[in-house]
Formats: structure tokens, C-alpha cells, sequence
């Protein structure tokens, strides 16, 4: 909390205070003295950077109440693509996952937002990109980001999506979804 305050001080026109880390915050059993701690100290809108796995537990929920904004991921269309993306634990199959952003989007008063980080040869071709949308349009967030990002199973540059290519990806999720997507590689909303 002295950083925040510190931070508070220097910045006081801030956007958003982001809780995230090395892990996810929904697993942090302090979650909800946290978010109050600093709800008494700023108004500053608050965000909970999260993997999503675990949205669909009503404790979790209920320690995001205070939240303005959840930024959840969403990375592939399919069990598959699921499990080999994002390894998860047994706890979170890919039915309990997307079925979680979902219901917690039912709940949920402040803005849910999806990330979905693209991966060339894997979630970035259009059959892929069709497929999530679907899961899109049921989740129903307030907006997608999309961005691409190397994969570390295939090496520092590999899975790496072109500026161009992911564009037009971004267009074909937003147009299939109905939902808002911005190309997180550019200042442009796409769909």
C-alpha cells in the first residue's frame, strides 16, 4: 500500500490500477482485502489482470465485486488448442472455463474484457478465429483484445503473427462475435 500511495501522489490523473502478477490474483486468498485497501484510497478505476480458469467458483466472484474492469484470456476455440496453449490444471477443463467467463459475465456489474493472444500455425487462421468467435458471442464481453504472441514451446519468434495478418484476423472475430475487438498491434478498433 506505501507504493500505491507513492504512486497515487506522483500520478494522480491515472486510468486504471492494474492487479495482476506472477500468478493469478484469483488465487491470492487476500484478494478481497486487497482490492478494498485501495478502493479506500484512490477512485481510480481498478482492473484484475486473470487467466479466467478460476471465474467461474462463487468465492472468486464475490472477491471481484470491487473490480471495475476483469481482463481475462481467451486463447483457443477448443478443449485442444486449450490444453496445449495454456497447460492447465485438471481443475479447469476448457467446458468449466468458457462456461465460467460466461456466467461470471452474467454476475458480474463492472466490464468484462477478453484478451486473445493469437498464435501463427495454431489459433491465427481464420477456421480458428471463427470458432472462438462463437465463444465470444456467448461470453458476451464488453471487448476483445487481440494481440499475437511467440509461443514457448516453439521457440523465441515462432507463432509470431504479422501486424497485417492479425488485422485482419481482429476484423473477422469482431464481425463473426458482434463484439468490439482492438488490435492490440495498432490504435485502431477493429469490428
Amino acid at each position: 500500500m506505501a507504493q500505491l500511495d507513492a504512486l497515487l501522489s506522483s500520478h494522480p490523473t491515472l486510468d486504471y490500477i492494474a492487479v495482476s502478477g506472477d500468478g493469478d490474483p484469483t488465487l491470492h486468498v487476500g484478494l478481497t482485502a486487497l482490492l478494498k485497501a485501495i478502493r479506500q484510497r484512490t477512485k481510480v478505476s481498478l482492473a484484475v489482470v486473470s487467466s479466467g480458469g478460476l471465474l467461474w467458483r462463487q468465492d472468486v466472484q464475490r472477491d471481484l465485486r470491487l473490480a471495475d474492469v476483469v481482463l481475462a484470456l481467451l486463447d483457443a476455440s477448443d478443449m485442444l488448442t486449450y490444453h496445449a496453449l495454456n497447460r492447465p490444471l485438471d481443475l479447469v477443463p476448457f467446458a468449466r472455463y468458457t462456461t465460467g467467463l460466461a456466467q461470471f459475465q452474467q454476475h458480474f456489474r463492472g466490464k468484462l474484457w477478453l484478451l486473445s493472444h493469437l498464435v501463427g500455425g495454431i489459433t491465427a487462421i481464420e477456421a480458428e478465429v471463427v470458432k472462438m468467435a462463437v465463444l465470444v458471442r456467448n461470453i458476451d464481453p464488453e471487448k476483445v483484445f487481440v494481440t499475437s504472441a511467440a509461443h514457448p514451446g516453439l521457440g523465441e519468434t515462432k507463432g509470431v503473427v504479422g501486424e497485417e495478418r492479425l488485422r485482419v484476423l481482429a476484423r473477422l472475430l469482431g464481425d463473426q462475435s458482434g463484439v468490439p475487438v482492438i488490435c492490440e498491434n495498432s490504435t485502431t478498433w477493429i469490428g
